[in-house]
């Protein structure tokens, strides 16, 4: 099962791409430790194309606070988001980059 496929006019073959579960270097979260550190969040398999760049378009990420609570729809499309919560505080993500290696 691909999650991204696409043919080149005039080839025979598709370009794929598939999300690899569970790969070696990938982190389960990234945490409040982790900050101004590049944190591998997923391992693509890739034939015939390779990813360059990665632009967050809205709502694909989420945010679990100190206390569990899980905020869905976290945009980082700005590279920045934030939040208050009456009983945790601040939370933040400043600074979002992604890349590819």
């Amino acid at each position: 099962e691909y999650h991204f496929s696409m043919k080149w006019q005039d080839q025979t073959t598709k370009a794929t791409i598939r999300i690899v579960p569970n790969g070696d270097q990938v982190k389960g979260a990234i945490q409040s430790k982790d900050s101004g550190n590049f944190v591998p969040i997923m391992a693509l398999e890739c034939d015939g194309l390779e990813p360059y760049a990665f632009h967050p378009l809205g709502d694909e990420f989420f945010v679990i606070n100190n206390g569990g609570v899980k905020i869905e729809s976290v945009d980082l499309s700005s590279g920045d988001w934030s939040d208050y919560d009456m009983s945790y505080g601040s939370l933040l993500v400043k600074n979002f980059e992604s890349k590819f290696e």
